[in-house]
């Protein structure tokens, strides 16, 4: 059985469900007043509720990106430099994020993967957030947890010495 696909699969199968967790976890449920005083129920999006998600297939794609190609490193290091400033800057805007991670250049495509799994769940919960007239905090705790997700990732899968680890099956 060959380890790198295993962990694909696993990878896109966290994706999947974290995607489609987001409409639901990601949300909490608002009761309101309507117009003629009767009770109305809203979903919010909850940014407290993304981080798990995030937390929870973001760092597993990371790992499979560096065991299938280990030179993608400073690709990752160089991806969480882009957020970290990003988010240090106050910009959220995901289009932005987006065209500020393109540039960075990687061969591994399951690297760009990796980054592009937590960009989706940002991009899905910042356009929910902006209908929900979330605060800049918000945003922030988000994209801060995205970083904070591909540098975990990175500390699992790199040695003491900060070289990567490898997996040989036998």
């Amino acid at each position: 059985m060959n380890i790198k696909k295993c962990f694909i699969g696993i990878f896109i199968t966290s994706l999947i469900i974290a995607l489609t967790a987001l409409g639901s976890i990601g949300c909490k449920t608002v009761v309101s007043t309507g117009p003629s005083g009767e009770p109305v129920t809203n979903k919010v999006v909850n940014a407290a509720a993304i981080v798990p998600i995030i937390n929870g297939v973001v760092p597993v794609a990371v790992q499979v990106a560096i065991i299938k190609e280990t030179n993608s490193v400073p690709y990752f290091q160089a991806a969480t430099v882009v957020i970290d400033t990003l988010v240090n800057s106050g910009v959220y805007d995901p289009a932005r994020l987006q065209a500020a991670l393109s540039g960075l250049k990687v061969s591994n495509q399951d690297a760009v993967l990796a980054i592009q799994a937590g960009l989706s769940i940002y991009k899905s919960f910042a356009a929910e957030a902006v209908a929900a007239k979330l605060t800049q905090t918000e945003y922030a705790t988000v994209l801060k947890a995205f970083s904070d997700a591909v540098k975990q990732g990175l500390m699992f899968s790199l040695t003491p010495g900060g070289k990567a680890m490898t997996i040989k099956v036998k």
